[in-house]
């Protein structure tokens, strides 16, 4: 062992997971769009491992030593099973099989951590009785060499295509014990289902005794492999120590090089992984492999570009990453946002299975409705905008939203918006928080706190535009992700409603232009000053015709004196009730907005700040409504991730400053080709210098004059976007701050227009 435990061994993990997930209170995922993903069962403490009864129960292995059972759905209270084990470090209870016959024989297997007459590990054998196993049934099948150091146990156990049993043996944190055919530790075993050992098996002839079960040697710690159903192939997930994580070909009498080598290598007779990724230096910023499945379900439920993928887990990542083997083993992150991943399993219902011990222990589905609804295609009605919640006095909820305590209120049917209404836009604010973090707005209630609406440090008011679909009976959702005991009052304001019929008006994209600039003398001259409303020529110009009822676009204001709000409204508001974008002093700050239009085609905005107080005010224009029918119409979606350059979603690594990139969106999310722009939420994290980005239709390193959020370093922020895309259907994304310098960018999709 080379370095410390966790990450190098999984020890850690099984001791101090509570230490290790911050923000995600729900452990639930982050999924691409057109996937869903939902907790089956919490309140699992501890887990390790997890396996489907050929009845379609789910038995969940608890370090502890409980065997629990999530039938119909739920989790039973009753154990199936407790064994005595000792669970230090990584020992317990610690994987579980299903014999191939179990409907007949009713057989299940299980490897845990014994603690008589000394400590080892041991593979049992059950005999079930419905959903508790028989009093007295055990059969030792086999007892493994006695242990000295609490990790590197290994654990899973699975039956392959040819009725063997197959057991992953850790190496005791003796490396030396992987090379030699002297014990069985640090191999991977193969013995029948009464415990005796296949004559076939490859170093039987030249051992004696439990040696002749070894199948495999020169692991370090395989703690999870699979089998893939179709093909009968075998891949073993060997946790690394400071350098790589493995995935290896399992082939019989295979030495796979612990502890002469770790990662890809070409030593004879040592056989290197099919896929390897370093610690923090390649397309998985992880330190810990863990949960292995190919998906070859018998009932697909993902799309077929998915068939004979195969998904893996990274404790430390927190993710799950997806290769696949028949085009080069191309990796792409598939799901972020799990606290600590053990195990995966695909379903015989099609769906992906993942277990966590993060948030006290969970199971989580992510599948994909076989049947989708079809895209509710509706047109824009624009409104002066009308607040339909604020926490702090009342509207809509009443008290502080609390972290990770989903809250739901009533828009549709309020505030003169129309019972009908099926999507809105709008602008969320944040305020009061005593937490930093984010808060996610969704169309239905969920502890899933991702993807993110706007992030925020403590102390300061921050807001955010969206796009979103209105969920059952017209209410929206919204979750509080920061540490627990946390709170923050929420706000949000409408600016206008989508309705499924021809009573709205139609969109039209534009590439962005700038509408309004103080500083030089753009749509108005000189800065705003506190309380005074001001009015600009918005139709009419930079190809935005006459008749327009409503536009999209970017405010940003710069050079503020002092902190404070501006509100942009179709007509002159002294003191408006509602706000755009919140700001401190000195911060150039942008947020989108959907907005009617005032008469004769103008707007308004109003700066409220400190006496005296001023701030130039910026509007880029990406698009416009016309009371036709002859545009885009609004589709609502379920928020979706389509770009996150820190786990190889979209785009791989970081932004460099003054390069473009292009971003392909359709295909590979639930846009359609014939859409021609987007709705979603922009996000900057990792941001090693102040600057902007510009989120434009085709790349250039030469954007123009319009940006789409700006930021200082080290800032998280978010900003609401509606965007062009591309006739391929990209779109394109460039960095501007200090040469160089980096930053990370993330984008979810919550609509198109087509």
């Amino acid at each position: 062992m080379r370095k410390t435990q966790f990450g190098r061994s999984l020890v850690v993990s099984l001791v101090l997971t509570s230490n290790l997930v911050f923000a995600a209170p729900a452990a639930a995922a982050s999924v691409p769009v057109g996937f869903t993903d939902t907790i089956v069962a919490s309140a699992v403490p501890n887990p390790t491992a997890m396996a489907f009864a050929p009845d379609g129960r789910l038995f969940v292995a608890q370090q502890d030593g409980a065997l629990r059972v999530i039938k119909n759905g739920s989790l039973l209270a009753t154990p199936f099973l407790t064994v005595i084990v000792n669970s230090s470090g990584e020992r317990g209870l610690l994987g579980v099989a299903f014999d191939p016959d179990f409907t007949i024989n009713q057989y299940v297997y299980v490897y845990y951590t014994a603690t008589t007459p000394a400590i080892h590990n041991r593979v049992s054998r059950f005999t079930a009785n419905g959903d508790i196993a028989v009093p007295g049934s055990e059969i030792v099948l086999i007892d493994l060499p006695n242990l000295s150091a609490t990790n590197h146990n290994g654990g899973a156990i699975h039956f392959g295509p040819d009725g063997k049993l197959y057991v992953g043996v850790g190496e005791n944190a003796v490396s030396s014990n992987s090379q030699t055919l002297a014990n069985t530790l640090g191999k991977l075993l193969r013995i029948n289902r009464d415990g005796s050992i296949p004559t076939d098996n490859p170093f039987y002839s030249s051992t004696s005794g439990i040696n002749r079960s070894i199948w495999a040697i020169g692991l370090r710690n395989p703690f999870t492999f699979a089998f893939q159903s179709s093909t009968g192939r075998l891949f073993i997930n060997d946790v690394g120590a400071g350098t790589w994580e493995e995935i290896n070909d399992g082939i019989a009498g295979s030495n796979y090089g612990w502890p002469a080598s770790e990662g890809p290598t070409s030593t004879p007779g040592q056989r290197g992984p099919v896929f390897a990724y370093g610690h923090g230096n390649g397309p998985v910023d992880g330190c810990a492999i863990a949960g292995g499945a190919f998906y070859n379900p018998v009932a697909v439920q993902f799309p077929a570009s998915y068939v004979g993928s195969y998904f893996f887990a990274d404790l430390c990542a927190n993710s799950i990453y997806r290769i696949d083997p028949a085009n080069g083993y191309a990796i792409s992150t598939f799901a972020t946002g799990i606290g600590s991943p053990v195990d995966l399993q695909v379903g015989p219902d099609g769906n992906l299975y993942y277990l966590a011990r993060g948030s006290g222990g969970v199971v989580g589905r992510i599948g994909y409705p076989s049947s989708p609804p079809p895209p509710t295609e509706t047109t824009f009605v624009a409104v002066s905008p009308v607040r339909v919640l604020d926490s702090r006095f009342g509207t809509g909820l009443s008290g502080a939203f609390s972290a990770g305590v989903p809250r739901s209120w009533q828009v549709a049917g309020v505030a003169g918006l129309p019972a009908d209404a099926v999507a809105v836009t709008g602008n969320v604010t944040v305020t009061a928080q005593t937490g930093a973090g984010w808060v996610t707005v969704s169309p239905t209630p969920s502890t899933n706190a991702s993807p993110s609406t706007v992030n925020f440090p403590v102390g300061e008011d921050r807001a955010n535009n969206l796009t979103i679909a209105l969920g059952p009976g017209g209410s929206l959702s919204a979750v509080y992700a920061s540490a627990p005991g946390r709170t923050s009052h929420l706000v949000f304001d409408v600016t206008g409603y989508f309705v499924a019929s021809n009573a709205g008006a139609t969109y039209r994209p534009l590439a962005p232009v700038r509408s309004l600039d103080t500083r030089f003398g753009n749509g108005l001259t000189g800065t705003f000053t506190t309380d005074v409303s001001r009015t600009w020529q918005v139709a009419g110009r930079n190809g935005i015709p006459a008749g327009a009822v409503a536009v999209t676009g970017n405010a940003t204001v710069t050079g503020q004196t002092s902190s404070g709000w501006v509100t942009v409204t179709p007509n002159s508001v002294a003191m408006p009730a509602t706000s755009t974008l919140n700001f401190p002093a000195a911060d150039t700050r942008a947020n989108g907005l959907t907005v009617a239009l005032g008469v004769g085609g103008t707007l308004s905005a109003v700066y409220h700040g400190s006496s005296g107080g001023s701030t130039h005010l910026v509007f880029d224009v990406t698009g416009y409504y016309l009371a036709d029918l002859a545009g885009a119409r609004f589709v609502p979606l379920v928020p979706g991730r389509v770009l996150d350059s820190r786990f190889i979603t979209g785009l791989a690594g970081p932004f460099v400053s003054g390069v473009p990139r292009v971003l392909t969106v359709v295909p590979g999310s639930a846009v359609p080709s014939t859409a021609d722009a987007i709705t979603g939420n922009l996000t900057v994290v990792n941001a090693s210098s102040a600057g902007w980005v510009a989120l434009t239709e085709q790349p250039t390193a030469s954007p123009g004059s319009t940006s789409t959020v700006n930021f200082p370093a080290a800032d998280t922020r978010a900003n609401g976007i509606t965007a062009p895309l591309s006739p391929t259907g990209t779109v394109a994304l460039i960095y501007v701050g200090t040469s160089g310098t980096t930053i990370d960018l993330i984008l979810d999709v919550t609509g198109y227009f087509h």
